[in-house]
């Protein structure tokens, strides 16, 4: 395994033990619950960000449902329009 990557993990957990002190589970619940939510919390980042991109280059667009949930669609090219 990687060092700089065991380093990585080894600052999810001490980050997630600190906003949560009472913590304490098995080495299979922290993966699951505590390294895997921080990976979630970083990786909705990135797919926002990488959503708006696509929303602005034209490439998707915005779908509102009737219950304002947001969805995202390809956009398909107008005729004669090349892709």
């Amino acid at each position: 395994m990687p060092r700089a990557e065991v380093e990585e993990t080894a600052e999810q957990i001490l980050r997630y033990l600190k906003k949560h002190p009472e913590a304490e589970d098995s080495a299979e619940g922290i993966l699951r619950w505590w390294v895997m939510e921080e990976r979630l919390e970083e990786a909705a980042s990135t797919v926002d960000e990488a959503l708006a991109s696509l929303v602005v280059s034209g490439n998707v667009f915005v779908v509102v449902g009737r219950d304002g949930s947001i969805r995202y669609r390809l956009r398909k090219p107008s005729n004669g329009e090349v892709q």
